[in-house]
């Protein structure tokens, strides 16, 4: 149980943070695809 429980933290954290990272990257291709 306790090696589980941080990867499933882990897991979680890449799982929330990964569609933020996601946006924040497609913004950046868009501005620079603009200038």
């Amino acid at each position: 149980l306790l090696i589980i429980l941080p990867i499933y933290l882990w897991a979680y954290f890449c799982y929330v943070t990964q569609p933020l990272a996601g946006i924040s990257i497609d913004a950046r291709e868009i501005q620079h695809f603009k200038h």
